[in-house]
This record gives C-alpha cells, structure tokens and sequence, in this order.
C-alpha cells in the first residue's frame, strides 16, 4: 500500500523546505548586502537588485512545500476517513488551492520587472528622474493590494479545510468548527511551528489505516 509523500514525511522533512532552507538563504543574502553596502560597492541599487532574483527562487520552494502539504491533507487524507462518515467538500478548494498558484507564478515576473527597473537608474543624475513610471508604479501596487485580498481568502479556506479534514480523520465522525477551531488558529498565526505538531498526528492516522489492514510501519517507507 503506497502512502503519499506528504502524509508519511516527518514533521521535520516537511519543515526544512518550507521554513528553514529560505531563512538561511535570507540571512546570506543580508551579510552579501552588508557586506557591499560596507565596501562601498554599490553603484545605485543595481548590484543590490541582482541579489534580489534569487528571491522568487526559495519563495517557490516555500510556497511549493506548503501548498504540495494542503492538498495531500485535504485531498488524500480523506481516503482514510471511513465511508460511514460524511468527507469534507473540496470544490471550492480545488479553487483555492489553484488560485494563488496563478498568483504566485506571476509574482517572479513582477519582482524581474520591478527590480530591473533599478538597474540603470542613476541617483546622481542631473535630472533625478525616478526609477519607475508614476502610474506604473501605483498600478502594481493597487495589483499586490488585490492579489493579497485573494490570497488571504484562499489560505483561509484552506487552512479550513485542512484543519477539518485532520479531525474527521482522527475521530472518524462528522465535526463541526469548534472541533477544529484549534488546529485553524493554530495553523493560521503560526503555521510553520504548528507542522511539528500537527504532522505527527497525521502520520499516526496512517499508521492506524495500515495496522487496521493488517501492515506494518515499514509500509509507510516505499
């Protein structure tokens, strides 16, 4: 019996991408900038702006590992909720879930297209020209203002239904939100942390269907 990915990995496996690969990548990319600032290396913000393409990079591999763990848990958790209990919906998180990946494909061309902006920018300059076109500049941000908004009702109803499709399969019964409303909150304020607590009790959900079917632990490793 083949367990996916997400719902055997350890509480750690699933954290090191999400949280810890790009906070080391972040605490580099400071000292590189420190360390040219102080060196007095800098000409304008260009050299500063190439660093700053690597961003999108590691924000991938975030994003990637969170959303990847939402829809293990939303979508393939529910194969081990029993019949005799009603499955959370999912259609509108399959929206939800797919929305912000739009958005989050696009947020690297706009932080290319930002950036560059930068690079032949002279502060010194005569004519103190600024780095960006007003009304360009006004429009991508009322466009981040509107992408937030979307994402920040996305996350929410997936972390609802993450959080719901947990407890269902822990108690094996219907559950109402002040069941869940833990696990929500827990996720929604501090949600890389609650990964360590939260993932060990969907293993032990798996372990229980396997033992149930008369498998050991080694099946959870394919």
């Amino acid at each position: 019996m083949k367990v996916p990915l997400f719902l055997r990995a350890k509480h750690w496996q699933i954290f090191v991408p999400l949280i810890a690969i790009p906070f080391v990548a972040m605490i580099i990319f400071n000292v590189i900038i420190a360390m040219t600032v102080m060196n007095s290396r800098v000409e304008g913000p260009a050299d500063i702006a190439k660093i700053f393409y690597w961003f999108p990079v590691f924000l991938l591999l975030c994003v990637a590992t969170q959303f990847l763990w939402q829809w293990s848990v939303a979508v393939k958790l529910r194969m081990y909720i029993r019949a005799e209990a009603r499955l959370p919906r999912v259609r509108l998180f399959r929206i939800t879930f797919f929305l912000p990946l739009v958005l989050f494909c696009l947020m690297p061309i706009l932080f290319v297209d930002f950036f560059s902006s930068f690079e032949d920018w002279q502060p010194n300059s005569v004519k103190h020209t600024l780095p960006m076109n007003p009304g360009k500049f006004v429009g991508l941000i009322m466009l981040m203002f509107f992408g937030y908004m979307v994402l920040l009702f996305c996350m929410l109803n997936n972390l609802y239904v993450v959080s719901k499709t947990i407890k269902m399969a822990e108690l094996q019964r219907k559950v109402v939100f002040s069941d869940f409303a833990g696990d929500f909150f827990f996720m929604l304020f501090i949600f890389p942390v609650a990964i360590w607590f939260i993932q060990p009790r969907i293993n032990a959900v798996v372990l229980s269907d396997l033992k149930r079917a008369g498998l050991g632990n080694e099946d959870l490793l394919d």
